[in-house]
């Protein structure tokens, strides 16, 4: 049972929403870490994470140095995953 991702400090999140995709294991999802250390900075693409998330409920999102902008928070924060969230 996954309930918890962590990908803290790692670098090259272009293809985290694809593997989420296909990922059998999402919808148990609960909680998704991922990013850079701040200075560092990934790219992340939160329209694609946010359909590749769609069915998963998280109750805790952390996405630091991953160069979001606010439309991109926004879109986050209201897509189906994050409905949960508080």
């Amino acid at each position: 049972r996954l309930r918890e991702l962590d990908l803290s400090d790692c670098g090259g999140l272009d293809d985290l929403a694809v593997v989420l995709e296909r990922s059998e294991l999402r919808e148990q999802l609960r909680v998704l870490r991922a990013g850079a250390s701040y200075g560092v900075g990934t790219a992340l693409d939160a329209a694609h994470l946010s359909r590749a998330l769609a069915p998963t409920r998280l109750v805790e999102l952390s996405v630091p140095g991953c160069f979001l902008s606010a439309d991109d928070v926004r879109r986050l924060l209201a897509s189906d995953c994050c409905r949960e969230l508080t």
